[in-house]
């Protein structure tokens, strides 16, 4: 690996690149600072290996290939989702979805501790499922209910309005009728 950086800041200083002002994560913590940073040439511009059988001889004019720098992105950490969980679980806890929902958070922080991203963004993915599942319920279910209670509320005062209007034609009947 140290022969990797050498040959890349050689490289990097023969064609006098600007240096970059980020730096390029390796395996692990370790990091390469700026002014080591590898720059890694097109294929076959440092090709020292054996004659190759499809040789075709060279132009005149000696072009330098343009190198190509490899910038790796830090792995991105997935989100648990543990307090929208833990609120799902307490406020309204229909279906046990937001019980669910919690277990799966407990498990997405559980292997982000242990360094398995990929198995943390999976159960994270499905924490946020079973929270978005958890929270429509907890919000459509008493909307519904609300809206259920005033319109048997409306339905039930017109009713006795009409009721009432029956009960006052045929109890005390109007002296229009009698004429």
């Amino acid at each position: 690996m140290e022969m990797n950086l050498c040959l890349g800041w050689a490289l990097y200083k023969r064609l006098s690149l600007p240096s970059p002002a980020h730096r390029l994560p390796l395996l692990g913590n370790s990091v390469i600072p700026p002014r080591k940073q590898c720059v890694i040439p097109p294929t076959g511009a440092m090709d020292t290996s054996y004659p190759r059988e499809d040789y075709l001889p060279m132009s005149s004019r000696k072009q330098e290939p343009s190198p190509m720098v490899i910038t790796v992105k830090p792995p991105v950490v997935p989100r648990d989702y543990m307090i929208w969980s833990v609120f799902n679980t307490i406020y309204m806890n229909l279906c046990c979805l937001g019980f669910v929902a919690l277990a799966y958070s407990v498990k997405a922080r559980d292997q982000k501790v242990s360094g398995d991203l990929e198995a943390a963004h999976r159960y994270g993915s499905k924490a946020r499922c079973y929270n978005v599942l958890a929270t429509v319920w907890n919000v459509v279910l008493p909307l519904m209910l609300i809206a259920l209670v005033i319109t048997g509320v409306l339905h039930l005062s017109k009713l006795a309005q009409e009721s009432m209007d029956f009960l006052a034609y045929r109890l005390f009947p109007n002296d229009d009728d009698k004429k």
